[in-house]
């Protein structure tokens, strides 16, 4: 089992603390993937007024191996075709 760490970042970090131990990269993957989904629907007001959400996947001993993210371009013409 690997210790990983899940730490956000959406204007600010979220520094996760504890961590979780998984049984191999590939499952810190999933478990990347699960998060992410689950972060963009119960922080969806957050990400609008932000443009943007980050997941950092770290080690044991904090080196980040990858990221997730997550960006909300609105197209202007398309909001103004809303507005209408």
């Amino acid at each position: 089992m690997t210790h990983y760490f899940f730490d956000t970042e959406n204007g600010d970090m979220i520094v996760d603390r504890e961590g979780v131990d998984l049984a191999s990269f590939q499952a810190a993957r999933m478990e990347a993937v699960l998060l992410m989904g689950d972060l963009i629907r119960d922080r969806e007001g957050e990400i609008w007024a932000t443009g943007c959400l980050r997941l950092v996947v770290r080690d044991e001993d904090r080196r980040p191996l990858f990221a997730i993210e997550t960006r909300i371009q609105a197209d202007p013409r398309g909001l103004s075709a809303l507005r209408r």
